[in-house]
C-alpha cells in the first residue's frame, strides 16, 4: 500500500509539472507578443533617425567589391584615362603644368580621334608660356571640357571653354562618414544656370551620337527619363538619407543618385601623362573613347575613400576622384544602352514591413531554445544567411535594401526571446534551487574563511606572480625566474637579546617587530618570502625603487617603534637592511607532501652578505652597485659610496653602497655633512695615497665620532702601512667570515 501511495503522489507531481510547462509556453507566447513590437519599433525609430546609417553603409559597401570580381561591364571599355602621377609632376618640371605643355597633351591626345575629352584640372588662369594658343585650341574643338567647382569656395571654369558650354562640375559629395556613395546629375548655380557633372557632361555627350538625351520629366519629384529607362533622384526619405544631405529641400544639387561602382582604378584603360607627352601611345588608345584626364597622385590630395575602400585597405587604395566621375558616367552609359538600371531603395514601408519580419522571425525561433538549443542558433544562423543572399541578390538586380537593421533585429529579437526563456525556465527551477542556496552559502562562507587564513601562509601575489589563481594550483616545482629586488632585513645583537627574555616574551617581540615593518613591504609592491625568526626575506619583482623605498619607509618606521620600546622599559633596537637586484628563481620547493614558497639564487646570498656588512660600516641600509644602477629615480635618494668588496662565496668584487636616507635624523645630518670629506678619503684610499686618506677620516671623525665606516677605513690603512700592501691590491677588501 505504501508503494502505491509513492507511486500515485509522484504521479500527480508529474501531473502538476506538465501543467505548469504548459502555462509556461503560454507565458512565452505573451512575452513574444510584448517582444516584437518593442524590438522593431525600436530598431525602425533608430533607423529613422540615423542610428545605424554608418553601419549600414558599412555592410552593403561589401556588395560592390564582390560585383567588381565578378562581373565585367562593357561600358567600362569605352573610356581611357590619362593619370597624373608623382612621376608626371616630376616631367612636366612644375605644377599646374604650362598651357603649352597642355596644348601638346590634347594635340597627342586628339590624333587618335577620341569621342569626347575631359580634363578634370582647374584652369581659371593662364599658366605660361602658351595660354593664347591653348586658348584659341579651346575656342576651335568642340568635343573637349573642362571644369568649375559650383560649391563653395567655387572655382571658375576655363573662359574659353566657358563662352561655348563646355564646362562641367567637379563638385563630389561625401557621406557622413567620409565615403562617396552618391553622384550629382546636375547642379544648379545661384544664377539658375544648369551644370552637368563630370560624369554626366562625359557620359551624355557620348550618349549624343546615339541620339540619347537626359530628359526631366518632373524636375520637381526629381523623375528624369534616359533612352527608354525613367529613374527618380534620391528624396531623402529613407533610413539611409535625409532631404538635407539628398538636396530635395534646396535648389543647388538635387539631382542624386546612388553611385554604382562598375570599376576600380586598374579595370580601366590607362595611361600616364608623360607617355602621352612624349607621344608614346598605343595604337587607336583614344579612338572612339571617352577620355579623362586627371590626378591619382597623393600629393594633388585628389583621391577619397568609396565603397570600394571603406577603411579595408588603406589610405594607398584610395580612388582619384576622376575615377568617381568615370564610374557615374560608366553607370548612365550601361543604363542607356544596356538597359541596366540605377540603384533604388525601396520606400519607408517595405522597409518596415523587412525589419519587422526578420523581427518576428527572431522572436518565434528563440522560443524553441530551451528544448532545442542547437535547432535555435541553427535557425538563427539561416536567417542571418537569407537576409545577405536576399540582399545581394537584389543588389545584382539595382535595389539596395537594408542588411544591418534587419540583422540586429533578428539577433536581437532572437536573443532577447532566449532570455525571455530563460528567464522563465530559471523561475520555475528556483524553488528547487533555494533549498540549495543556504548549503552553497555556508560552504562558500566556510571556504572564503579558509582562503583567508591560507593567504597569510600563500600571499595572493605570491600565488600572481606564478600565475596561479589559488593554492590549489599550486604545483612541486612551479617557479618564475626573472630580475627582482631583493631584501633580507635582521635585527641586530637579536641572539644576545633574546637571551634576557622568556621564548614566550621573545615571541611576542618578535611578533610586534614584524607586526610594525612587514606591512611597509606589502604596501610598496613586495612579497615577503620567509620570516626568519627576526629576519625577513622579501621580493620585488616589479620595480626596485619600490624596493628601496619599503627599506627606508622600514627604518623609519622603527625610529617610531624604538619609542615605543623605551617607553615599555625596551632596549631600543636597531636593523640592518641589505639590497641586490639580480635574478631570481621564485618557485614551490619540498617535497609532495610537504611544499612551501621560496626564492632561489646568488643574488639572495648576496643581498644576506649586504645585510651582514651593516653591521661592519654601522649602516642603517647597504645595496650593490647592480640595485643602484637599477633605480629608475637615483636621484631621489642621499647616497654614498662605502667600499670595493668581495663576500663570502664570491670571486667579483662588488661596490656597496650606503643609503644615508634610513639613518635617524641625527646620524643623517651628520654624515651628509662630512659626505665629501668622506669622499676624499675612499678616493686617496684607492689611489694608495694613505697619508692623506687617513687625514681626511680623521677629519670625518672629528665630526661625527659614530661614524663607524671612516673609523674601519682608518683601522685598514694602519694595518696596510704595518703589514704591506699586497703587489695586485686595487683596493677591493675581501670578507671571509659571513
Amino acid at each position: 500500500m505504501g508503494l502505491i501511495r509513492v507511486q500515485n503522489s509522484r504521479s500527480k507531481v508529474q501531473a502538476l509539472w506538465k501543467r505548469l510547462q504548459a502555462l509556461g509556453q503560454y507565458q512565452s507566447v505573451l512575452r513574444s507578443a510584448v517582444i516584437i513590437p518593442i524590438v522593431a519599433t525600436t530598431i525602425i525609430l533608430g533607423s529613422e533617425l540615423g542610428i545605424f546609417r554608418i553601419l549600414e553603409w558599412a555592410l552593403t559597401d561589401r556588395f560592390y567589391s564582390v560585383r567588381i570580381g565578378r562581373e565585367q561591364f562593357d561600358s567600362v571599355n569605352r573610356f581611357a584615362i590619362v593619370t597624373i602621377e608623382e612621376a608626371d609632376i616630376t616631367a612636366v618640371q612644375q605644377w599646374p603644368m604650362t598651357d603649352a605643355v597642355m596644348l601638346t597633351l590634347f594635340q597627342h591626345i586628339f590624333q587618335q580621334n577620341p569621342a569626347v575629352v575631359g580634363m578634370n584640372i582647374y584652369r581659371d588662369l593662364p599658366v605660361e608660356p602658351g595660354h593664347a594658343q591653348l586658348r584659341q585650341w579651346f575656342s576651335q574643338t568642340p568635343n573637349v571640357f573642362g571644369i568649375e567647382q559650383i560649391l563653395p569656395p567655387s572655382i571658375a571654369p576655363p573662359p574659353a571653354l566657358a563662352a561655348k558650354g563646355q564646362v562641367s562640375a567637379s563638385d563630389l559629395i561625401l557621406d557622413r562618414d567620409g565615403n562617396i556613395r552618391r553622384g550629382v546629375l546636375t547642379f544648379t548655380k545661384p544664377d539658375g544656370r544648369m551644370v552637368e557633372s563630370l560624369g554626366t557632361y562625359a557620359a551624355l555627350r557620348y550618349l549624343e551620337r546615339e541620339n540619347i538625351h537626359l530628359k526631366a520629366i518632373d524636375g520637381y519629384q526629381g523623375i528624369y527619363q534616359l533612352g527608354q529607362m525613367r529613374f527618380t533622384a534620391l528624396t531623402g526619405e529613407d533610413a539611409l538619407y535625409t532631404p538635407e544631405e539628398t538636396g530635395s529641400d534646396q535648389d543647388v544639387y538635387q539631382s542624386q543618385i546612388f553611385l554604382h561602382y562598375l570599376a576600380e582604378l586598374e579595370d580601366f584603360a590607362t595611361i600616364p601623362l608623360r607617355d602621352v607627352l612624349k607621344n608614346e601611345i598605343p595604337a587607336n588608345f583614344f579612338t572612339d573613347r571617352i577620355v579623362l584626364i586627371g590626378s591619382k597622385a597623393p600629393s594633388l590630395n585628389d583621391n577619397y575613400r568609396t565603397a570600394l575602400n571603406n577603411n579595408i585597405r588603406g589610405e594607398d587604395d584610395l580612388m582619384p576622384s576622376i575615377i568617381i566621375q568615370a564610374n557615374m558616367a560608366a553607370q548612365i552609359i550601361d543604363a542607356a544602352l544596356n538597359d541596366r538600371p540605377f540603384l533604388n531603395r525601396p520606400t519607408a514601408k517595405i522597409d518596415y514591413l523587412w525589419i519587422l519580419w526578420w523581427t518576428i522571425y527572431g522572436t518565434l525561433v528563440g522560443l524553441w531554445y530551451i528544448p532545442y538549443r542547437g535547432l535555435t542558433w541553427g535557425l538563427v544562423g539561416l536567417g542571418i544567411t537569407i537576409v545577405v543572399i536576399i540582399a545581394y541578390l537584389l543588389f545584382l538586380q539595382g535595389w539596395l535594401i537594408l542588411l544591418f537593421t534587419p540583422l540586429l533585429a533578428l539577433i536581437l529579437s532572437s536573443v532577447t526571446s532566449v532570455f525571455s526563456s530563460l528567464w522563465q525556465h530559471l523561475n520555475q527551477s528556483y524553488k528547487a534551487l533555494a533549498d540549495q542556496r543556504d548549503l552553497l552559502q555556508d560552504a562558500n562562507e566556510t571556504l572564503q574563511k579558509l582562503n583567508d587564513k591560507y593567504s597569510r601562509f600563500v600571499p595572493f601575489e605570491y600565488l600572481k606572480f606564478l600565475q596561479r589563481e589559488s593554492i590549489l594550483d599550486l604545483e612541486l616545482g612551479d617557479h618564475i625566474i626573472c630580475k627582482m629586488a631583493i631584501l633580507f632585513s635582521d635585527i641586530r645583537n637579536f641572539t644576545s637579546m633574546s637571551e634576557a627574555m622568556t621564548p614566550q616574551n621573545t615571541l611576542r617581540f618578535v611578533n610586534g617587530y614584524l607586526q610594525q615593518v612587514s606591512p611597509e613591504i606589502r604596501s610598496h609592491g613586495g612579497i615577503v618570502v620567509k620570516f626568519m625568526g627576526d629576519g625577513i626575506l622579501a621580493i620585488f619583482p616589479e620595480n626596485t625603487d619600490n624596493c628601496l623605498k619599503a627599506a627606508i619607509a622600514q627604518q623609519q618606521k622603527l625610529i617610531a617603534y624604538n619609542q615605543e620600546l623605551r617607553d615599555r622599559g625596551f632596549q631600543p633596537i636597531r636593523v640592518g637592511i641589505g639590497i641586490h637586484a639580480g635574478n631570481a628563481m621564485l618557485g614551490v620547493i619540498g617535497e609532495p607532501s610537504r611544499m612551501h614558497g621560496d626564492v632561489l639564487s646568488d643574488a639572495v646570498n648576496l643581498a644576506s652578505r649586504l645585510e651582514s656588512l651593516t653591521k661592519r660600516y654601522g649602516c642603517s641600509i647597504i645595496i650593490s652597485g647592480d640595485t643602484l644602477q637599477d633605480l629608475v629615480y637615483p636621484e631621489h635618494y642621499r647616497t654614498r659610496l662605502l667600499d670595493q668588496v668581495v663576500v663570502k662565496g664570491r670571486s667579483k668584487p662588488i661596490a656597496i653602497y650606503e643609503v644615508l636616507d634610513g639613518e635617524p635624523p641625527k646620524s643623517l645630518q651628520l654624515k651628509t655633512l662630512c659626505q665629501p670629506t668622506f669622499e676624499q678619503g675612499l678616493t686617496c684610499y684607492f689611489q694608495q695615497d694613505f697619508a692623506q686618506a687617513y687625514t681626511h677620516f680623521s677629519r670625518v671623525l672629528s665630526i661625527n665620532p659614530k661614524d663607524v665606516a671612516s673609523q674601519l677605513y682608518l683601522d685598514r690603512i694602519t694595518y696596510l702601512q704595518s703589514h704591506g700592501v699586497p703587489s695586485n691590491w686595487h683596493g677591493v677588501w675581501y670578507f671571509e667570515d659571513k
